[in-house]
């Protein structure tokens, strides 16, 4: 008597959430078509595939137009800013820790209803799992997250390289380590958001990618200038006088030289700057990683040891 009343309060639970469930699908659904349409993510989809791969429907269109001066200019309309993403990737990343909230409590609570006693209780555990797997809310953040995890990575790389564009153009950004200042918080200001995503599979999609970014955009940039050397002195310049003046004449051996020697001390201070900041990246990285792993802390707690690897491993 009292099993059969335990198994209809577990029947009678499962219902409730199939009731329950259901509705959350209908409505999260219409949340985000709503979302999409506001903020043109279909749209913003394809133009950074275009801009990262150069196909998408817009490529298309393009190729199907006649004039190719319009081409041009539809090309330059069609380029997105990372600038646009900002409040975007904001709204995506709410979305998904308010649903990542609302599974977490419904877990919880059909969790609780189980009776200990029960003998199928791990199959139930088994069937409530599955069932908020395949969800239509869980499809939603899937697709949603894929989304997310793209617009970073351009967010990300295009801030990332506007830094290093401005860096080429003025190297003494290096000597007062504003570059640094600038790219180092762009990458926390990212992984940062993917932790509120509150989703280990966003956080790592995210990490990986600013592992390379930092790779490609930074450490590459860096490397070409650590690659020209350190001009090797006064030796090389007195040899091209001597040489120079027996072939042009004097006048223009010693212009050349006075050219030389200010691409000489140019060479110098480009060479200092970046293995100065090669020296205090190390640094920044290492506040970086201590700072991003005090964040993930609430979001590792009650999760598996394997899980808490996969992040450790990023």
């Amino acid at each position: 008597m009292i099993s059969n009343q335990h198994h209809s309060e577990n029947l009678f639970s499962i219902t409730v959430l199939n009731l329950l469930q259901g509705e959350c699908d209908r409505q999260a659904s219409k949340i985000f078509r709503e979302f999409r349409k506001k903020r043109s993510v279909k749209d913003k989809v394809d133009k950074i595939r275009e801009s990262i791969y150069g196909t998408s429907s817009l490529t298309t269109a393009s190729l199907n137009s006649y004039d190719s001066s319009s081409n041009l200019e539809s090309s330059s309309r069609h380029k997105l800013e990372a600038r646009e993403l900002g409040h975007v990737l904001e709204e995506m990343a709410l979305l998904q820790s308010r649903s990542e909230m609302y599974f977490k409590f419904v877990k919880k609570k059909s969790l609780t209803d189980l009776d200990e006693k029960d003998v199928d209780k791990e199959q139930r555990i088994a069937k409530i799992e599955r069932q908020l797997l395949m969800c239509g809310l869980s499809q939603s953040i899937q697709e949603l997250m894929s989304e997310y995890v793209l617009f970073e990575e351009f967010y990300m790389s295009q801030n990332i390289r506007k830094a290093m564009n401005q860096f080429k153009e003025n190297s003494a950004d290096l000597l007062d380590d504003r570059i640094l200042d600038e790219v180092f918080f762009i990458v926390k200001q990212c992984v940062s958001r993917s932790i509120g995503c509150a989703s280990l599979d966003g956080l790592c999609a995210v990490a990986n990618n600013a592992c390379s970014i930092l790779e490609t955009e930074f450490a590459a940039v860096l490397n070409s200038h650590l690659k020209m050397g350190f001009p090797s002195g006064y030796l090389d310049m007195t040899m091209n006088v001597i040489q120079t003046s027996f072939q042009q004449g004097y006048k223009k051996a010693a212009a050349q030289v006075a050219s030389t020697a200010s691409d000489s001390e140019s060479q110098k201070t480009i060479f200092l700057s970046t293995l100065n900041c090669v020296d205090h990246s190390i640094d920044y990285l290492t506040r970086l990683t201590s700072s991003l792993q005090s964040e993930t802390l609430a979001l590792l707690s009650g999760r598996s040891q394997h899980e808490k690897d996969k992040v450790e491993n990023r």
